[in-house]
């Protein structure tokens, strides 16, 4: 069974003799020692073998030798002993653990090759590959840890359409996803996750959607649990896996369904040739295995029920198909020369079919059916790449042949379209940044391209872009230049390819920097050292460490270089692999890496290694035996982060919780389920954790045994949380009265239930927690709706505190709004009891202040504001109690509840407990304390979550203007990390907007300049200006450059959303202070400066929060002015009834070139977006303009041409945070 392994490993083991380089005496005894088992004679190797260890002791390969010739003799306990002291040896040698898990495998000992799978398959996926075939029968259990973005992340490599109704997109990705998309729109809808293993396994290769829209076919890479390459089918709206073809003989390379969607074409790699399936049992109807050896990649099926097929062994075959799907092959063409046709299209008639050749920028057209060579459309002006994919496209009554591939024109790569059918002139369209992979039709009058970025998008039937999704990932193809670190490590800061800036991103600070000012601590990867010179390494294949020739991998190819400050150590990334060596070309590590390593740089201080990947994730690894620290994923333009351990451990920005998770496998015969990082917050949100592996360059694994935590659950072992269903009301659904009944559905999946947590409106309404342990539990509860749009959401936990993904439905209730009231609990403690803390002078003021502003909206925005103010020795646990409770009887669900907090604060954590949050009133005094009794004596967030979890009111906000200083500060080691993990526990589970005043690792500073806090400076800004300011901080407001307050969209409210925005832009102006905001989907006005109010209706207000980076500038007439990334601009105008808009429009518009049209979806209806080029002072713009229809709402953007394409990250999310409710 495992004799073709141990053969293979037996090779791997004489090339690697060579490069073992011993005392002479000892050498000879190796080589008599081979010599006798290359004939078989073992007892007589095993003594060579063993003089040659008493020579040499600490020879891994003899002991891996002697493994071998146990293994051969059936003894492999013996065997085992031997490979372990091979691997104690050299333990990161890829063919000592490979014959373990051999060894271990005959000794039927599973799990112990298991084991030395997870290690081999980071040494050599290939190996690994090898053992996996023999280890699993069902794809992998343990979760898979993944990047989770809107867009694909890895080469797209097959797009499809339904045929009869054009409503879909569908695509499939290296990602291992398939992805079905709005057509018109680009919109993605759904994500379908099929069985995956490690490697290749799963990536998909072909997609094809059923005529109908019905069912989705894909063709990938078999798991090794697959004994053959396998079809699978899945349900386009519910992404079940329908079914499973297995037996075929190799991967499929195009599948695309008849006309009339009865049969399905598979056309196979490695000469396999042409299969055709009924799809009503998926039996096979008929087959061409005659293709020779090579891959056939072309296939296209027309509406006279021909197939047309192209192989590189330079042939096109042309089918005719029955109607019982058998074929007849009607004719076959082989090509002269070494021509390698690549992909074929049949033009809208049938009649012609174009050719694209993957050797050459070449394409044929021939006549159907004798495949007779009509005429090569001009390529005279392509001069690079090739043209292996083609397709055809009418626009009215003419008809275009596009080609694409790897041409490229000024930087970008482009399609080429002819006129005339192929017969007219060439023009070259920009759509990628990479290789194009698929082309395809949109009913023959528009097209649909994909890339290597990963990109795709749309065109028109003119070949105008309608929409385009970019990577969404960095690309780091120039950080083997751009590529700087601190001199810890512990902050990075590269320039992307392509990018006119660099970003710079801290660790410790947990931010992403401002890089208006050079770095001034940046180090750049060193790539020569006295007495070291490295050659042949950039983009090359055999680098040389002075002279000597490196052993890389066949077609491994060299990215990247950096030698650390002493000149000792040697660190090459390559397409493949991190690899790390001694100055004398001694390997001393590697392991596979998840995408080419595009630069890599060495921390001064000698202790990290950090690596720059294609996959758009930076690494971090202890460069001493190249263990992994963490990993990061950054999104500087949307000013998102997130980092995560070995063992899942996070820390993140908000919201990008979301960007990274784990894909869980039901089975092979299931579609797989993905879980996102923020299912895990509770036992996985560790930012403490990730501070200690960057201080200490400590593996997050020897923290926890050196800090002696227990975790609760570990990442391979999690299991599923419970399935939500909400029965009813159904989605939508209107109320008369203000009363709804839901009734919900809990089903444990394995791991038990522990919690159901039901929100409305955001805020936490119900927490069950008794009678859950059941398999299935079903209940009503009833539900006071606010008037207006209600959202109801409903999660649960199992019983490791794994999150469910949410149900949510919208509820409408008809009864009429009414002004809410405001009660405000706001407690400023600058003066102490305690004479170890400092005492401070701006929290007094600062809860006096901010009190007063908000009582200015009685009558305006609340119908009563009902202030609770304790300053100094009023600020006592007790009173604060008191006025809790006060609020609890008085508040009612539609009114608004605000806590403000001014002084100290910290928090405590015990082991692996989640922190808690807790602030020091006046009288209480600083001593250790256990945490019951820290929870007796201070206001902590167990505390507040209670409070908030009881009291009526929707809206609900936290204000912590917490000052990290003093005794306060450095009584508890994870005092500020914790204090952040507290309070962001209480916006996710209680469903309370937090608005903090410093990051986790930032003290929160006071001002004498503004005779603040800065952090509430900034929010009594936000909320009105300078109106409650006296002389002298409204001298210092324009000192720091505040000019407005935070109504963004200058509808005269100002909302939580737009509050956050302006305290994360404001507040790092004044001081070195980062706020921490968690307010999304909890968004509701705090303050307004229209004196004539009604009450405030969400439904009857334009509404625009613009993205991160879009900033206000001026008001103008009709509306307003912000400046964008991209050095553009944005214009938002709201015209009354009169004013005509698109009259408006095209006076704007007036003798620019128009370029494209699409209908964006923005809530219930349809954006009209228009672009155009624009001319300006002799330097050329992207004019859009976005009309809302029946609005007064017209939204134009304006950017440089050249930055367009990356303009693209925020155009969309602007032109759809534009609400209308009517």
């Amino acid at each position: 069974m495992f004799h073709r392994l141990i053969s293979v490993l037996t090779i791997l083991l004489v090339l690697s003799i060579s490069l073992s380089i011993y005392a002479n005496e000892a050498q000879d005894f190796f080589d008599l020692g081979q010599s006798f088992y290359e004939q078989g004679k073992y007892q007589e190797a095993i003594d060579a073998f063993e003089n040659a260890l008493d020579l040499q002791p600490d020879w891994a390969l003899v002991y891996s030798k002697l493994g071998q010739i146990y293994l051969q003799a059936g003894e492999t306990d013996q065997a085992i002993q031997f490979f372990q002291e091979s691997i104690c040896l050299e333990p990161n040698s890829d063919i000592f653990h490979a014959n373990l898990a051999i060894a271990y495998l005959i000794n039927n000992d599973l799990e112990s090759a298991q084991k030395e799978y997870s290690i081999l398959k980071n040494l050599d996926p290939e190996i690994a590959r090898e053992i996996a075939k023999k280890l699993f029968s069902e794809p992998p259990e343990k979760p898979i840890f993944q990047i989770n973005a809107d867009m694909h992340i890895a080469a797209i490599n097959s797009v499809a359409i339904d045929r009869e109704w054009s409503r879909f997109i569908v695509t499939g990705s290296d990602d291992k996803t398939i992805r079905i998309w709005e057509q018109e729109t680009g919109r993605l809808l759904k994500i379908i996750r099929p069985p995956i293993g490690d490697g290749i396994d799963g990536q998909i290769s072909s997609v094809a959607l059923s005529p109908d829209g019905e069912t989705i076919a894909c063709g990938s890479v078999a798991g090794v649990w697959e004994e053959t390459e396998v079809m699978m089918f899945f349900d386009r709206e519910s992404g079940i896996l329908l079914g499973t073809m297995t037996g075929l003989p190799a991967s499929i390379t195009q599948i695309q369904y008849s006309p009339d969607g009865k049969f399905l074409a598979a056309l196979g790699a490695e000469g396999s040739g042409l299969r055709i399936y009924n799809t009503e049992d998926n039996s096979l109807a008929s087959k061409d295995l005659d293709y020779g050896e090579e891959d056939a990649l072309g296939l296209d099926w027309n509406k006279n029920n021909q197939i047309i097929t192209t192989s590189l062994d330079g042939t096109i075959r042309l089918y005719q198909i029955d109607q019982e799907g058998k074929i007849n092959l009607e004719k076959k063409l082989v090509l002269s020369g070494s021509n390698r046709p690549h992909t074929v299209a049949f033009s809208p008639e049938g009649n012609q079919v174009a050719v694209g050749f993957f050797d050459s920028p070449r394409v044929d057209v021939y006549s159907i059916p004798d495949l007779a060579h009509l005429f090569s459309p001009d390529c005279s002006q392509i001069d690079n790449g090739n043209l292996p994919l083609v397709a055809w496209s009418r626009d009215g009554e003419s008809l275009y042949l596009y080609a694409g591939g790897r041409f490229h024109l000024q930087n970008q790569v482009s399609l080429v379209r002819w006129s005339d059918a192929g017969r007219g002139l060439a023009v070259a369209i920009p759509v990628a940044g990479n290789t194009l992979m698929t082309l395809t039709t949109v009913d023959f009058s528009g097209l649909v391209y994909a890339s290597n970025d990963p990109a795709w998008g749309k065109l028109d039937a003119s070949g105008k872009q309608k929409f385009h999704h970019q990577s969404p990932l960095l690309d780091f193809r120039a950080a083997v230049e751009n590529f700087s670190l601190s001199s810890n490590g512990k902050t990075v800061e590269i320039l992307p390819n392509q990018s006119s800036k660099p970003f710079r991103f801290s660790i410790l600070e947990r931010r992403f920097l401002d890089v208006s000012q050079p770095m001034t601590d940046s180090y750049s990867p060193l790539t020569q050292s006295p007495g070291l010179i490295v050659t042949g390494w950039w983009n090359e294949y055999s680098p040389r460490i002075n002279g000597k020739t490196a052993v890389l991998k066949p077609n491994e190819r060299c990215r990247s270089l950096a030698i650390s400050p002493d000149g000792q150590w040697v660190v090459l990334g390559t397409e493949w692999y991190l690899r790390c060596l001694d100055r004398n070309g001694q390997e001393l590590w590697h392991f596979r890496t998840p995408g080419a390593c595009w630069g890599v740089n060495i921390s001064h201080d000698g202790l990290k290694a950090v690596a720059a990947y294609g996959d758009g994730t930076l690494h971090w690894y202890r460069l001493k035996d190249g263990r992994e620290l963490f990993g990061a994923f950054l999104l500087p333009d949307q000013n998102q982060w997130t980092i995560w351990t070995p063992q899942g451990y996070f820390d993140a920005s908000e919201g990008a919780d979301e960007l990274i998770g784990w894909h869980l496998n039901q089975g092979k015969d299931s579609a797989a389920e993905f879980y996102p990082a923020s299912r895990f917050f509770e036992e996985f949100y560790r930012p403490y954790l990730i501070q200690q592996i960057i201080e200490k360059t400590m593996t997050d694994q020897e923290i926890i045994e050196e800090e002696q935590i227990h975790p609760r659950v570990q990442i391979e072992s999690i299991k599923k949380p419970p399935l939500v269903k909400i029965l009813s009301p159904q989605n939508q659904q209107t109320f008369d009265g203000d009363t709804a009944a839901v009734t919900f559905e809990i089903t444990d999946q394995g791991g038990g239930i522990e919690e159901i947590l039901i929100y409305l409106n955001g805020k936490l309404f119900n927490r069950i927690t008794e009678n859950l342990n059941q398999e299935k539990i079903a209940q009503t509860v009833n539900l006071k709706l606010l008037p207006g749009d209600n959202q109801i959401k409903i999660k649960a936990l199992n019983q490791e505190h794994t999150e469910s993904n949410p149900t949510e439905i919208q509820v409408h209730c008809k009864k009429e709004k009414l002004l809410p009231k405001l009660y405000i609990l706001a407690v400023g403690v600058s003066e102490y009891d305690d004479p170890q803390v400092n005492d401070l002078f701006a929290p007094r003021y600062d809860a006096q202040t901010f009190v007063a502003t908000l009582v200015t909206q009685q009558g305006l925005l609340y119908r009563e504001v009902i202030p609770t103010l304790l300053v100094n020795e009023d600020a006592t646990r007790s009173r604060v109690v008191e006025a809790m409770n006060t609020i609890i009887n008085q508040a009612q669900e539609e009114d608004v509840v605000i806590f403000f907090w001014g002084g100290h604060g910290s928090s405590r954590q015990e082991g692996w407990d989640p922190p808690f949050f807790y602030a020091l009133p006046a009288n209480v005094f600083v001593v250790p304390r256990s945490i019951y009794q820290l929870d007796q004596d201070m206001v902590t967030s167990n505390l507040i979550s209670d409070f908030f979890y009881r009291v009526k009111a929707r809206k609900q906000a936290i204000i912590l203007d917490t000052c990290h200083s003093g005794a306060a500060v450095g009584i508890y080691q994870q005092g500020l990390l914790g204090q952040e993990q507290a309070v962001r526990d209480l916006y996710r589970n209680v469903g309370v907007a937090v608005l903090a005043a410093s990051s986790a690792t930032e003290s929160a500073y006071e001002s004498v300049i503004v005779k603040a806090g800065y952090f509430t400076f900034s929010l009594l800004y936000a909320l009105s200006g300078d109106i409650m300011l006296d002389s002298d901080q409204k001298s210092a407001s324009k000192l720091y450059g505040f000019t407005s307050n935070a109504d963004y969209n200058r509808d005269g409210n100002i909302t939580i959303n737009e509050v956050s925005k302006f305290l994360k832009e404001k507040v790092p102006t004044l001081g070195d202070q980062t706020p921490q905001t968690f307010t999304q989907g909890l968004n509701f006005p705090l303050y307004t400066t229209n004196q004539d109010i009604t009450p405030f209706d969400e439904t009857l207000q334009l509404i625009f929060t613009p993205p991160n980076g879009i900033n206000f500038l001026q008001d103008i007439q009709y509306g307003t002015r912000y400046s964008t990334p991209n050095n553009g601009e944005l214009y938002l105008f709201d015209y009354p009834p009169e004013v005509d808009i698109q009259g408006q429009v095209n006076q704007i518009v007036a003798g620019q070139p128009f370029q494209w049209e699409v209908a964006v979806k923005v809530g219930d209806d349809n954006a009209i977006v228009k672009a155009y080029t624009y001319s300006r002072n002799q330097k050329n713009y992207a004019l859009l303009t976005a009309i809302y229809p029946g609005t007064g709402v017209l939204l134009l953007i304006i950017v440089p041409s050249e930055e367009y394409q990356s303009a693209q990250s925020w155009i969309m999310p602007a032109i759809t945070e534009v609400k209308i409710k009517k």
